[in-house]
């Protein structure tokens, strides 16, 4: 890589490596072009290529939670699920978790990752504020 690079131009270059390696996006008779968001499939359309990868979906940003499945040794039937932060969390027991049809005891199953919206904030309260909170503030 050159030394005399601007940070626009490395991320232009990175971007160009980018979707190089991606499918590319679809050109419209319009002359624009249409791609898909990964995360919500929401359709952006933009003049440019440029402005498509500059382009942010409005979906709500993610986050996501980790299921660790437990299920009978002996059966195999689902005993419990447990949230973990990461996937690579150590579950330790104090006591065994047995099954409730055949008593076996619960090993750890598979690992499942979830992604749970965040909430929309609550809209503000409209119009004048009461008496009461007015002459606490002044």
């Amino acid at each position: 890589m050159r030394p005399n690079m601007t940070e626009a131009e490395r991320q232009a270059r990175f971007r160009a490596k980018l979707r190089a390696l991606a499918e590319e996006p679809e050109r419209l008779p319009s002359g624009n072009y249409r791609d898909v968001c990964a995360d919500c499939g929401q359709i952006m359309v933009a003049p440019s290529i440029d402005e498509l990868d500059g382009a942010r979906c409005a979906c709500p940003p993610t986050r996501y939670e980790d299921l660790v499945e437990l299920v009978c040794s002996l059966c195999a039937r689902p005993v419990t699920t447990i949230h973990v932060p990461t996937a690579h969390t150590r579950i330790v027991l104090f006591r065994p978790i047995h099954c409730g049809a055949c008593d076996g005891i619960a090993v750890q199953g598979e690992v499942t990752r979830v992604g749970l919206p965040e909430p929309i904030p609550a809209r503000p309260r409209r119009g004048r504020p009461p008496r009461r909170l007015q002459e606490v503030a002044a």
